[in-house]
C-alpha cells in the first residue's frame, strides 16, 4: 500500500504553475545551432527594414526631423530597457522560450506599427519591438557563443548572419515600400516573427552541449585582467562613438539622400546595400586582422577611413556617386566596430561586466545619436549631422592613437591577449 502525501504547507501549496516552471527547467537552455543561426538572420532582417522607409514615414504621417529620429531612438531604448531582464530571463527559462516570446513580442510590435495613423502609435510600437529585439538577441547570442566559443568564431559568425539578415532586410523593404507602402514593412517583419516564433518552438531539446576541444575558451583567457573602470573609459568612449555613429547614419543619410538627390525609398535602400554587402565581406577580413596586429591598431585606421568618406559624400552630385565613398566607408565602420567591441571585451577581461559594458555602451549610443540627429536637422538642416558624425570620427582616432601608444608602452607587462584583444 503506498504511503499517503505528506500533508505539510508545502504539498498543499504547491503553486499552480509549478508543473509548468517544472517542464521549463526540463527544456534545453540553449536553441540548437542551426536554429540560433536562423533566428539570428531573421531578427537582424527586422531591425534595418525600416530605415529605406523612414522618409515615407515621415511624410505620410507629416512628422519632423526629431520625430523621425526617435522612430530609430525609441526601437533602441526599447532594447536599452530589455537588456538586462532579457538576460535574466534566458538564464531562467532558457534561449527558446525566450526567444518564442520575443518573436511573439516583435509580431505584436510590428502589426501595431503597421496599422498606426499617429505618430504617437507609431513610436509605441518601436519601443515594443524593442523589447522584443533585446530578448532575441540575448537567446541567440548565448546560443552561438555556447555552440562556438571559439577565439573570434562566435563574433564573425554573428557579425556575417546580421549582415545577411539586413540585406534581405533593406531588399524587401525598398520593394515593399516602392510597390505597397510604408505599413507593408511592418507586416513583412510580423511575418518574420511568426517564422521566429515556429523555429524557436521547434528547435530540438538538448540537455547538453558537446564541445570540441577546438572550439572552447582557455578559462585563463575568460578571467584574465578584470581592470578598474577607470582604464576602460578610453575602449567604452571608442566604443560610444563608433555605435553612435552608426545610429546617426541610419537616420542621417536616408533622410540626406531623400533630400539632397529626392531618392526613393528602393533607391536608398540599394545604397544601403552597398554599405551591408561590405559589411559582411570586411567582417571576415576583420576578424584576421585582428588576429594577426590586435584590436587597439585596427580602430584608428577604420575611424580615419568612416571619416573621410563621410566628408566625401557631402560634395557628390548625384547618388550613384556616393557608391565609391559608401564602400569603403562601410569597410572601416565594420573593422573599427569589431575592435572596439574586442578591445573594450578583452580589457574588461570577458565575463559577464565585459558583456553588460559593450551592450550597454552600444545600445545607449544608439538611443542618443538618432535623436540628436533629428533635433540637428530640424536647428540646421540635413547636412551638418554628417559632418559632425566625420568630426566625432576624427577625435576617435585621437584617442584610439593614445590607446595605441599606451599598449605598445605596456606591451612588456601585458600578455599576448590582454595586448590584442582578439578572442
Amino acid at each position: 500500500m503506498p504511503a499517503p502525501a505528506p500533508d505539510t504547507p508545502s504539498a498543499r501549496r504547491r503553486p499552480p504553475l509549478a508543473p509548468f516552471r517544472d517542464r521549463l527547467r526540463r527544456t534545453s537552455p540553449i536553441l540548437a545551432f542551426p536554429a540560433a543561426l536562423v533566428i539570428l538572420g531573421l531578427t537582424f532582417g527586422s531591425v534595418d527594414i525600416i530605415t529605406p522607409a523612414l522618409p515615407t514615414v515621415r511624410d505620410a504621417l507629416g512628422m519632423n526631423g526629431t520625430t523621425a529620429g526617435l522612430i530609430i531612438s525609441l526601437f533602441y531604448i526599447g532594447r536599452l530597457i530589455m537588456s538586462v531582464p532579457a538576460g535574466i530571463m534566458v538564464d531562467r527559462y532558457g534561449a527558446p522560450i525566450v526567444a518564442a516570446a520575443g518573436g511573439l513580442i516583435m509580431a505584436t510590435g510590428s502589426v501595431l506599427a503597421a496599422v498606426s495613423t499617429a505618430d504617437l502609435v507609431l513610436l509605441s510600437a518601436r519601443v515594443i519591438q524593442g523589447f522584443a529585439l533585446a530578448m532575441l538577441i540575448s537567446s541567440f547570442m548565448l546560443s552561438v557563443v555556447r555552440a562556438r566559443p571559439g577565439r573570434g568564431v562566435a563574433l564573425m559568425i554573428i557579425n556575417v548572419g546580421a549582415g545577411l539578415g539586413t540585406v534581405c532586410g533593406l531588399i524587401a523593404s525598398g520593394v515593399l515600400t516602392s510597390a505597397f507602402s510604408w505599413a507593408a514593412v511592418f507586416w513583412a517583419v510580423a511575418l518574420l516573427s511568426v517564422a521566429i516564433i515556429a523555429v524557436a518552438l521547434i528547435s530540438p531539446r538538448r540537455r547538453g552541449l558537446a564541445t570540441h576541444p577546438a572550439n572552447t575558451l582557455d578559462p585563463a583567457i575568460v578571467d584574465q585582467n578584470h581592470a578598474p573602470l577607470r582604464t576602460l573609459l578610453a575602449p567604452i568612449g571608442l566604443n560610444l562613438i563608433i555605435q553612435g555613429a552608426y545610429g546617426v547614419f541610419q537616420v542621417a543619410f536616408p533622410l540626406y539622400a531623400a533630400w539632397r538627390f529626392d531618392a526613393s525609398g528602393s533607391e536608398i535602400g540599394t545604397l544601403l546595400l552597398v554599405t551591408t554587402g561590405t559589411h559582411i565581406a570586411c567582417s571576415v577580413i576583420t576578424g584576421r586582422l585582428i588576429h594577426r596586429h590586435g584590436a587597439a591598431i585596427v580602430i584608428p585606421f577604420g575611424m580615419a577611413i568612416g571619416a573621410v568618406c563621410l566628408v566625401g559624400m557631402l560634395f557628390m552630385p548625384s547618388p550613384l556617386w556616393l557608391v565609391p565613398w559608401l564602400a569603403p566607408y562601410a569597410g572601416g565602420m565594420v573593422a573599427c566596430n569589431i575592435a572596439a567591441q574586442d578591445l573594450l571585451l578583452g580589457m574588461a577581461g570577458r565575463g559577464p561586466r565585459a558583456v553588460t559594458l559593450a551592450r550597454f555602451s552600444t545600445d545607449l549610443a544608439q538611443v542618443v545619436g538618432p535623436f540628436l540627429v533629428g533635433v540637428i536637422i530640424d536647428l540646421a538642416g540635413f547636412r551638418p549631422p554628417i559632418a559632425i558624425m566625420a568630426g566625432l570620427l576624427a577625435l576617435g582616432v585621437t584617442i584610439a592613437v593614445r590607446v595605441v601608444i599606451r599598449e605598445t608602452r605596456h606591451a612588456a607587462s601585458l600578455s599576448p591577449v590582454t595586448l590584442s584583444g582578439t578572442v
